[in-house]
């Protein structure tokens, strides 16, 4: 018996369209019958707003795909096609900036057709894909291939609507207030059939520990949502980059599974404060203000600012990215000179450098602001000459620093000159410091012997140093040797991992292993992430007179 061709309105749709090509690559579109019985496509027509492409005699198969283009040849090349039906002709010349694919049938009854425009994707070399053939053809329901070949000509979409589909759809702020408590995990069911079983995951970029994890058994219907919510308690502050990762057993597309999502969560205030500015550097230095963040949460000041305050002028500067542990330090630095002065300080996230000549600090008065994105205040001080101790001839080199992390940063008796022997204590406990709450955990260092006579006469000419870190956690440390004045004589030790215990031999030479003058120096040992409270030793380098 012979087969019977039925004709299905809407049976046949654009699956796919090449508009923007790389040549030798030709203009092509790709029809699809969803249909369960055959179709003779006779005299049907592929058209733009202009120019119209007849086709000939053709039986459409049901479920197969049936392409449409001028060159057949290149295209066959192109994507190593060989049983695929193609039409070919003189294809309608499809516009890169927006046009009209119209399929119509013999008596010119639309069949399918739609109006893309750039914002629909489809550019470079790659294919506009159809994510679901039952459904309408809008800008909603097509999207550019991923397909690593750019298209998938003849065969299923790379994007197309499966049967089980989990997305990770979007993270909202429930309130974009300082008080935010609440995040919103949006997980979407983009399959055909009802899910009842999802498993979540939030992190934040560059950190494995979850923010939240989690389960859910509600059922999501195809195209509904599932929205869990999230505690803030301890999730990072400020801006961050967060990943949600949506997972069910069933699912068969995984390149929507994750969510990579910048968001903005206002820091509350007095999280972070001003804990010591360098308003009267050395000349080879540069001003810079130390933040220390008082809270439980890691803190990024992307997106906030810092404004400083004259007595008839102010300035703001916008902080890119810098980033504070919980009960730790950051710099905003005006210039890199700050590196040069503190051989101790390397360029690191904890570190925001303005590449300006100065922060327009002014030692007689002024005040130093820090607000979020959206205005709210996080902390403020202001100050003036009288800050200082009287003891000072000179203020050049020497930091005002805060005296108790717990209190208020508007107190003038919270505040004095620094006593260290640098006259400065950047992304260190400050030499003031009073509070509890804003020590860290002390490395403990020992030196021996101490005096030392590194004088090749075998005796006493190494010292051997010792550092026992307080946890059982790796930690990265340098150690500096200062002479009197502040400068550095020996890089002992820089980026050095350690666990527990760590050892070092230093046999009284600088850098160019010239033997050090006998005197009195300062050994400084660095924690790099800051969570251990840097360790300063008077050490002594006593040689016989030859």
């Amino acid at each position: 018996m012979a087969a019977t061709y039925t004709y299905a309105q809407k049976h046949i749709v654009i699956n796919e369209a090449m508009y923007a090509p790389i040549a030798p690559e030709p203009e092509w579109i790709e029809l699809y019958n969803i249909d369960t019985v055959a179709i003779n496509i006779n005299n049907w027509r592929l058209s733009d707003k202009i120019t119209t492409l007849k086709f000939p005699n053709i039986i459409f198969p049901p479920n197969s795909y049936i392409l449409v283009t001028k060159d057949s040849n290149s295209l066959k090349a192109k994507y190593h096609l060989s049983d695929v039906r193609i039409i070919q002709g003189k294809l309608p010349s499809y516009n890169n900036d927006g046009d009209q694919i119209i399929l119509s049938d013999s008596v010119n009854i639309t069949i399918d057709s739609f109006e893309y425009n750039l914002k629909w994707g489809g550019l470079g070399g790659k294919s506009l894909e159809r994510f679901d053939a039952e459904r309408q053809s809008d800008s909603a329901n097509f999207i550019s291939s991923i397909a690593d070949s750019g298209a998938t000509p003849g065969s299923a979409n790379s994007i197309r609507r499966r049967d089980h589909d989990l997305a990770a759809s979007r993270i909202d702020i429930i309130s974009n207030k300082a008080n935010t408590d609440t995040l919103a995990l949006v997980i979407q069911n983009r399959g055909r059939i009802a899910t009842n079983h999802i498993s979540y995951k939030l992190l934040r970029r560059g950190s494995p520990i979850p923010i939240a994890l989690g389960a859910s058994t509600n059922t999501i219907l195809p195209f509904g949502y599932e929205i869990i919510y999230v505690d803030l308690t301890a999730a990072p502050r400020g801006a961050s980059s967060l990943i949600l990762i949506a997972d069910n057993i069933d699912d068969e597309f995984h390149r929507n599974d994750t969510l990579s999502q910048d968001v903005y969560l206002p820091i509350p205030e007095g999280a972070v404060v001003v804990n010591e500015l360098m308003v009267e550097p050395v000349s080879a230095s540069c001003q810079w203000v130390e933040l220390y963040n008082r809270s439980n949460n890691i803190i990024n000041l992307g997106g906030s600012s810092i404004s400083v305050s004259q007595t008839d002028t102010s300035y703001q500067f916008s902080i890119d990215s810098l980033t504070i542990m919980p009960k730790n330090y950051a710099i905003v630095a005006a210039s890199p000179k700050i590196f040069s002065s503190y051989n101790s300080l390397r360029p690191s996230e904890h570190i925001f450098v303005e590449n300006t000549s100065t922060l327009h600090l002014q030692k007689d008065r002024g005040g130093v602001c820090i607000k979020n994105s959206n205005g709210s205040l996080i902390d403020s001080m202001y100050f003036d000459n009288s800050y200082y101790s009287t003891h000072l001839s000179s203020i050049t080199g020497i930091s005002l620093e805060r005296k108790h992390g717990s209190s208020s940063s508007t107190q003038k008796n919270n505040w004095g000159s620094c006593v260290d022997d640098l006259g400065a204590t950047p992304l260190a406990v400050n030499s003031l410091s009073l509070d509890s709450a804003n020590i860290h955990p002390v490395m403990r260092v020992s030196v021996s012997p101490n005096p030392f006579s590194p004088d090749d006469d075998h005796f006493e000419d190494e010292m051997t140093i010792a550092i026992e870190l307080p946890s059982e956690n790796e930690e990265v440390v340098s150690i500096k040797l200062y002479n009197e004045r502040g400068q550095i004589s020996r890089t002992i030790a820089q980026d050095h991992r350690t666990v527990k215990i760590g050892t070092f031999s230093f046999d009284g030479k600088d850098d160019h292993e010239i033997p050090l003058p006998i005197g009195l120096y300062t050994l400084v040992v660095l924690s790099n992430s800051g969570s251990f409270q840097s360790t300063r030793t008077g050490i002594v380098i006593a040689k016989r007179q030859k």
